[in-house]
């Protein structure tokens, strides 16, 4: 009876000892998903809008795109934009950039 009784705190205790490494692996996974979404979802944006000359808005890289148009429901990508103001936006390489002195 005695070694019947030990086996099962055993058993709970591994299972609480599991628990607590599945919970802890569920947070950091959830973590990292809310931290990396947006830079991921901006990068995929971002080369999309420069190499994709079909897409809009499209402008090569180290240019500017100037919305002439305000934005409707019709826009779908890149988050929701405000409907009663005009953007200009462009992606610009500055690793060549010396240091300023």
């Amino acid at each position: 009876m005695t070694l019947a009784l030990g086996m099962r705190a055993s058993a709970q205790e591994a299972a609480q000892g599991a628990d607590w490494r599945e919970q802890y692996a569920y947070s950091v996974g959830v973590q990292a998903y809310v931290y990396a979404a947006p830079i991921l979802y901006l990068a995929k944006l971002r080369h999309k809008w420069t190499t994709d000359g079909s897409s809009f808005p499209y402008a090569a890289l180290n240019h500017f795109y100037h919305f002439r148009m305000i934005a409707d429901a019709s826009y779908k990508d890149g988050g929701s934009p405000n409907n009663d103001t005009l953007y200009s936006w462009g992606f610009f390489d500055v690793s060549k950039e010396g240091p300023s002195m």
